[in-house]
C-alpha cells in the first residue's frame, strides 16, 4: 500500500490524515519513506519571541553628577531598560527593520535619571529598497533581505528651521543646532553680543587704553560639542557599479571637502567686522578660541590635588565677571607669547610680525611648570587634573602669513581688502580600519575612534570673495611640533598642539576615588568646550559667530529637558546585541551554538559621519545598484546585518507517524556533564519515519516560498513487529532533526510512503 499524505496550509509540522475507509495492516509489516517534499517561507520567521538589546561604551558624562556611584547609559547592569522586544512571527527585512528602529528610537527619547539623549539621536534613517517584481514575485540578490540599523546623530539644523520629527512621527527638541552665538550670563566682562544684521556679534565695551589690551571677553551660553572628526578622514567612492567615476565625497586636497566640513562638523566660525586692512592700521588683532564654564566657575582650587580632586590653589584663571587673564609670556622655547587672553586653544587673527605681514597666530594653553626647561602644555599625559593641572599661559603653536606672496609653500591667501571667516573644528582621530564593516563579527572592535587626544582644526576664508573656498591653515594632528622627552628623543605622542583627553576626563575617576562636594562641575566637565571671544578695541569685534550649538540643560519642560543634576548624555559607542533565534539568521555558524547571541562591531553614532549625511539623508532609500559601495564603505553609525531571509541550507528534519508501531532510534545536540567530560545526551528511540537530511539542496524559489525534496537513494524499510491492525487515519509529525523541536516555521508538507507485509517481493 502506497500512501501520499498532504499537509494543511501552515499545519504543516503537525496533521492528521484521514480516511474513509479502514486501512487493513497485517502482522509484521514494514514501512518505508519513498518521497519527502516540503514548502517554508523563506522570509525572516521566528518562532519564539526575541528581542534587541543596546550596549554602550564611553558615554558622556559617564556617571550622574549628583549620584557618582549611578553610571549613565548603563546597560551592563541594567540591560531591561535597553531592550527591544520583538514578537515571534513572519517578517519582511522592511517590516522588522522598522520595529528594531521604531524601538530603538523609543529608548533614546526617554529623559531619565539614567539616560537624558532625548532630541539627540535618530535611529532607522536608512532602510533597504524593496525588489519585488510584484506582490507574489521577490527579485533575489539586491538586498531585500537585509536590515540597517542606522543609529546616527541629528543632523545640525538653523534654529529658525522646523522642529524635526524623529522616526517615529514624534516632534522633540533638538539640542543640535546651528545659531547666532549668545553669551554666558556670568562670564563675561567689558564685552556686549547682539544678534541682529546691523549689531556686533562681539563688542568691546570698555574704553581703549594705552596701550590697548584685550581687557574683555565672553563665553558662549551653550556647549560647542567635542566629540567629533574630520571629514577628511571619512571618504570614499561609489564606483562604476553606481555612477561610473563619480567621486562622492572629495579627498582632503580638495576646497569642497573643506566646506563641507565647516557644514557638517561640529565647529564655531566668526567673521572678522573690520577687514585685514582696517585690522593692520589700528595694530589690534581679533581673538577667538575655546574655555570651558566649568573650569571657569565649578572646579575648586585645592592645596592638595591629591587628597582633594581639583587643581592646585591658583588664582591664575579667567572667571566670571573679572578682567580676563592675559598670557605672562613664560616658556620662551616653546614660543610662549604675552598678552594673549589664556584659554584653552585659541586663534588669533591679524597680527603684524616682524616683516610688518598680517599673520594669523595658533595658541594653546599651558602650565606655570616646566619639564627640561619646556612649558608643560596641556596634553602630556603624566600632567593630569590630580597632579597639579593649571592654566597660566599661552603657547604659540604656528604663525600663518595671511599676505605675503613671498613666502615659500604659503601663498597668499587673503588681500588687505578682505574680510575673513575663521572656523575652529575639535575633532578625533579615526582609524577606518576598526571600523563598523559590511559583515560584523562577534568579535567587536572599538578602537575605531583615538580617544587618547583632542585634537584641533582651524579654516579660514575670504567672506569679501563669494567664491573663495575654507582654506585649512592649521591641524594638530599634522601641524603641531612635537616635544622631547627626558632623554632628548622626539615623542611623536608628545603633539603639542593636542590636548590630552585624561586631562579632559581626569575628575570623573577623581571624584569616585575622593567623595569631592563639587561633583556637578567635575563630571559635567567631561563635555567642557565653550566658545571664548576677544577684542583689543572698540572699533573691531566679531559679526555673525555662528556655532554648533549644545545645550546640556536645555530649559523646554520637563519631558524634554535636562538639568545639571541629569544633563544630556552623549553616546560614545553602540553596540546592538540580537537574541539567539535571530542571531542564527544573521550568522549560521551559530546553529550549532543555540544558546549565543549577536554582537554587531561598535557603532559610534555621536559622530557627524559626514558620509552618510552627504548621501543619505538626501536618499533613505538603500537602492540594491550600491551593493558594492557599501560592501567596500565605513559608516560611523550603521550595523548592516546582510541576508536574514533563509535559504534553508543547513536545515534537517525528522518524520513521525505517531499511530505505527515504529521504534528507530536518534539523538540530539543536547550535551550532559560527567565528571570533567562532555557529552551528549543519550538517544532514544520513537515512531520515526524517516530522518531527512538537507532537503533544500536542490532547491526552488517562488516568490516569498522556498521549496525543498528529498528522495533516498536507498529505501530503507522499518519492521514494525506489529499484530493485525486496523486504522482509518495517520498522524503526521515533522520535527527539526538538531533539537526535535516542531517544525512550526514550516508551511506545507507531502509525505510519501508504502506499507508492504512480510510476503512482498519488495523486501526480498
Amino acid at each position: 500500500m502506497n500512501f501520499n499524505l498532504v499537509s494543511p496550509f501552515d499545519s504543516a509540522s503537525n496533521f492528521t490524515a484521514r480516511f474513509k475507509d479502514d486501512i487493513q495492516i497485517t502482522k509484521n509489516s514494514s514501512v518505508y519513506l519513498n518521497h519527502f517534499k516540503v514548502e517554508r517561507d523563506r522570509r525572516i520567521v521566528l518562532i519564539n519571541d526575541n528581542t534587541l538589546t543596546l550596549e554602550f561604551k564611553y558615554p558622556m558624562p559617564s556617571r550622574i553628577p549628583d549620584e557618582p556611584g549611578t553610571l549613565t547609559l548603563d546597560s551592563a547592569n541594567n540591560p531591561e531598560n535597553y531592550r527591544v522586544a520583538i514578537p515571534k512571527g513572519t517578517y519582511n527585512a522592511r517590516s522588522l527593520n522598522e520595529l528594531m528602529n521604531k524601538g530603538i528610537q523609543t529608548l533614546l527619547n526617554r529623559n531619565t535619571s539614567i539616560q537624558c539623549t532625548r532630541g539627540l539621536y535618530n535611529a532607522g534613517t536608512l532602510f533597504f529598497k524593496s525588489q519585488q517584481a510584484n506582490a507574489n514575485t521577490l527579485v533575489p540578490g539586491l538586498g531585500e533581505d537585509s536590515i540597517i540599523l542606522s543609529t546616527v546623530l541629528n543632523g545640525f539644523r538653523d534654529i529658525y528651521a522646523d522642529v524635526p520629527a524623529d522616526n517615529n512621527g514624534n516632534e522633540f527638541f533638538n539640542s543640535l543646532i546651528n545659531e547666532e552665538i549668545d553669551q554666558d550670563t556670568v562670564n563675561f566682562f567689558n564685552s556686549s553680543s547682539g544678534t541682529g544684521a546691523a549689531d556686533k556679534a562681539y563688542a568691546k565695551t570698555s574704553a581703549d587704553g594705552t596701550p590697548i589690551l584685550y581687557d574683555n571677553y565672553m563665553l558662549s551660553s551653550t556647549w560647542l560639542p567635542n566629540y567629533s572628526m574630520l571629514f577628511e578622514q571619512w571618504r570614499s567612492d561609489f564606483g562604476a557599479s553606481y555612477s561610473g567615476t563619480t567621486t562622492i565625497l572629495p579627498g582632503p586636497a580638495d576646497s569642497e571637502s573643506n566646506n563641507r566640513q565647516i557644514k557638517y562638523a561640529s565647529r564655531v566660525k566668526a567673521k572678522t567686522f573690520r577687514t585685514l586692512a582696517e585690522i593692520k592700521t589700528a595694530v589690534a588683532p581679533e581673538f577667538i578660541g575655546i574655555y570651558s564654564g566649568e573650569y571657569a566657575l565649578g572646579i575648586p582650587q585645592v592645596a592638595d590635588p591629591v587628597a582633594t580632586p581639583g587643581w592646585e590653589t591658583n588664582g591664575a584663571r579667567t572667571t566670571g565677571s573679572m578682567t580676563p587673564l592675559l598670557s605672562s609670556g613664560n616658556g620662551a622655547p616653546l614660543g610662549g607669547t604675552a598678552g594673549i587672553p589664556v584659554c584653552f586653544f585659541g586663534v588669533e587673527v591679524g597680527f603684524t610680525d616682524t616683516d610688518g605681514d598680517l599673520s594669523a597666530r595658533i595658541f594653546l594653553g599651558a602650565q606655570d611648570k616646566t619639564i627640561n626647561g619646556v612649558v608643560n602644555p596641556m596634553k602630556v599625559n603624566e600632567q593630569t587634573c590630580v597632579s597639579g593641572s593649571k592654566l597660566d599661559n599661552m603657547m604659540l603653536i604656528k604663525s600663518i602669513k595671511l599676505d605675503d606672496a613671498s613666502v615659500a609653500n604659503e601663498p597668499p591667501l587673503l588681500d588687505s581688502a578682505d574680510k575673513i571667516e575663521v572656523a575652529i573644528i575639535p575633532y578625533y582621530k579615526v582609524d577606518p580600519k576598526y571600523a563598523n564593516k559590511t559583515n560584523p563579527l562577534n568579535d567587536r572592535l572599538d578602537q575605531f575612534v583615538d580617544l587618547t587626544m583632542q585634537h584641533f582644526q582651524v579654516c579660514i576664508r575670504s567672506i569679501s570673495d563669494p567664491q573663495m573656498d575654507w582654506k585649512i591653515i592649521y591641524d594638530s594632528m599634522e601641524d603641531g611640533p612635537v616635544q622631547k622627552d627626558e632623554h632628548s628623543n622626539v615623542n611623536p605622542q608628545r603633539l603639542i598642539g593636542a590636548m590630552s583627553s585624561e586631562w579632559l576626563s581626569n575628575f570623573e575617576d577623581a571624584y569616585i576615588s575622593s567623595g569631592s562636594p563639587s561633583s556637578t562641575s567635575m563630571v559635567n566637565w567631561q563635555i567642557p568646550f565653550k566658545v571664548f571671544l576677544s577684542s583689543q578695541e572698540q572699533a573691531g569685534g566679531w559679526e555673525d559667530v555662528n556655532m554648533t550649538s549644545f545645550d546640556k540643560y536645555p530649559d523646554v519642560g520637563d519631558d524634554l529637558g535636562g538639568t545639571d543634576a541629569n544633563p544630556r548624555t552623549f553616546i560614545g559607542a553602540l553596540s546592538y546585541k540580537l537574541s539567539p533565534e535571530i542571531a542564527k539568521l544573521i550568522d549560521d555558524s551559530l546553529i550549532d551554538k543555540p544558546d549565543t547571541s549577536f554582537y554587531t562591531n561598535w557603532n559610534f553614532p555621536t559622530l557627524p559621519d559626514i558620509k552618510y549625511q552627504d548621501y543619505f539623508q538626501l536618499n533613505p532609500i538603500y537602492d540594491g545598484s550600491l551593493v558594492d559601495y557599501l560592501s567596500s564603505a565605513y559608516f560611523a553609525g550603521l550595523a548592516i546585518l546582510p541576508n536574514l531571509y533563509t535559504d534553508g541550507s543547513r536545515e534537517s528534519y525528522v518524520v513521525y507517524i505517531n499511530n505505527l508501531p515504529l521504534r528507530n532510534y536518534k539523538n540530539t545536540r543536547d550535551n550532559r556533564t560527567s565528571g570533567t567530560a562532555t557529552r551528549t545526551k543519550g538517544g532514544y528511540n520513537k515512531n520515526i519515519l524517516a530522518n531527512i537530511p538537507l532537503p533544500y539542496q536542490t532547491k526552488y524559489m517562488v516568490g516569498n516560498m522556498l521549496l525543498g525534496y528529498y528522495e533516498p537513494f536507498l529505501k530503507a524499510p522499518s519492521d514494525m513487529k506489529n499484530q493485525n491492525m486496523k486504522l482509518n487515519y495517520f498522524n503526521i509529525e515533522i520535527r527539526n532533526a538538531l533539537d526535535d523541536t516542531p517544525a512550526t516555521h514550516l508551511k506545507s508538507s507531502t509525505v510519501n510512503f508504502t506499507i508492504i507485509d512480510k510476503k512482498s517481493k519488495l523486501l526480498n
